[in-house]
């Protein structure tokens, strides 16, 4: 395991090449001249519509600007941005036109020897229609237009930084002692013991605060005969109060 300062001092080099990305993709729009000043040569990507490599990521990229047109014009908005070792994650919505409801995306990045080496994402479109008002990530910016409104910051994001007074070591033991009790069966517990009572929820499928939770929860898992939830290993990216997760969910006899 790696110690305290080791941690730190990886944290902090990868914050710059983040942010040196980040600020060229996504405020100068340059999306390309980020991936060309900044990506390793031996770039790994594991989008399941691109090629691996540099040279596929920029092929794919040149397809999708002549199919969808010039992405100057989308808004995008920054919701969170994650740093942590030689990991940086960013949460953030796009839209493309004022008709499109909007796609958010995580996006995660690892970085070595100063550049980005690989690459995981996971788009999901955001419906028009939702269980709770509190949108899929912050209610700022929302649609197209609020957002061509909001002066988008890589630096001030819309949910805003991770608290530094919150201890990353403490978040990250909440969050696995939440997923030990519910791995265990204990998912009434759990959410009792391990949600705040003012819970907030953003899945377009899930409805506001902890009874939400619990009814979601309770109708995937609780089930005599539901199938077994299986999940993949886990990415985990934490700063501050902030834990994001990533792996691959299934259920048991359920194709992948």
């Amino acid at each position: 395991m790696a110690k305290a300062g080791d941690h730190a001092a990886q944290t902090e080099a990868t914050r710059a090449v983040a942010y040196r990305f980040l600020e060229r993709a996504f405020l100068d729009k340059d999306f390309r001249g980020a991936y060309n000043a900044n990506a390793h040569p031996d770039f790994i990507q594991h989008n399941p519509k691109m090629g691996d490599g540099l040279a596929a990521h920029k092929a794919f990229f040149d397809d999708m600007a002549t199919r969808l047109g010039d992405s100057s014009v989308w808004s995008h908005i920054t919701d969170i941005v994650l740093v942590d070792a030689d990991i940086f994650a960013v949460l953030h919505h796009v839209f493309r036109s004022p008709d499109d409801h909007g796609q958010i995306v995580a996006d995660l990045w690892r970085v070595e020897d100063g550049k980005i080496a690989e690459h995981w994402d996971v788009i999901q479109q955001m419906p028009s229609i939702m269980p709770h008002a509190n949108g899929m990530a912050s209610p700022i910016a929302k649609d197209y237009a609020s957002a061509l409104n909001h002066v988008d910051s890589i630096r001030d994001p819309t949910c805003g930084a991770p608290d530094p007074a919150v201890s990353r070591e403490d978040s990250l033991k909440n969050y696995r002692d939440y997923v030990a009790e519910v791995e265990q069966g204990d998912v009434l517990g759990a959410i009792e013991r391990w949600f705040h009572a003012d819970y907030k929820q953003h899945s377009p499928i899930i409805a506001d605060g902890k009874q939400g939770a619990i009814d979601y929860l309770m109708d995937e898992w609780g089930k005599v005969d539901a199938p077994k939830p299986i999940l993949g290993s886990q990415r985990i990216v934490a700063e501050g109060d902030y834990v994001l997760v990533h792996y691959l969910y299934s259920l048991e006899g359920l194709p992948t």
